[in-house]
Parts: structure tokens; sequence; C-alpha cells
């Protein structure tokens, strides 16, 4: 979930277009107006999203493919289950799971 940068606040709106044509928010509470970006450098989605799905993968078993479907039904996140994988594998690189 973003928050907003300069008071932590996850009240907010979109408001307009930045000059770039990516998606202005306005957090409702202090009135700062800001872009919205992943808490993960050269990533579109928040770690605990990317949390989330692999510890479904890991604990529950469930496949790529409904992870995909389940991301786009719940958080309405689409990826591809090519795209899980690629989280599943970078997540295995930085925690050692096997």
């Amino acid at each position: 979930m973003p928050w907003c940068k300069r008071c932590g606040a996850e009240n907010f709106y979109k408001d307009g277009k930045n000059s770039h044509g990516k998606p202005l928010y306005k957090c409702r509470k202090c009135g700062f107006r800001f872009v919205w970006t992943s808490d993960l450098p050269r990533r579109n989605f928040f770690s605990n999203v990317i949390a989330f799905a692999t510890e479904l993968y890991a604990t529950v078993g469930i496949s790529l493919r409904k992870i995909a479907k389940y991301l786009k039904k719940s958080f309405d996140i689409k990826i591809s289950h090519e795209g899980a994988r690629q989280w599943l594998l970078a997540s295995r690189k930085q925690h050692f799971i096997y």
C-alpha cells in the first residue's frame, strides 16, 4: 500500500499527471502531491505484495498461475505467472530460500 512521502498517511487520491504522464496523488492529511513509487528499486510493486506472493508459494504450495490470478482478484495487480516466478527467484537469492 502506498503512503504519503511527507506525513506517512495512507489516505490520498489521484490528482492529475506529472510532465512524464505518471499519475500524481494528493494526500488528504497534509496536501502533499507525489508520484506513487515502490519501496524497492526497479520494481513496480511494494515489498509486502511480493513477500505475500512468495509466502503463498512457499507455505501453501499454490501454483504460479493461481498466485497471479489471486493478486489480480484481491489487489487488482496484473502480473503474469512468469513475473511471479521472477519474484520468487529474486527472493530466493536474497533470503536463501531453497
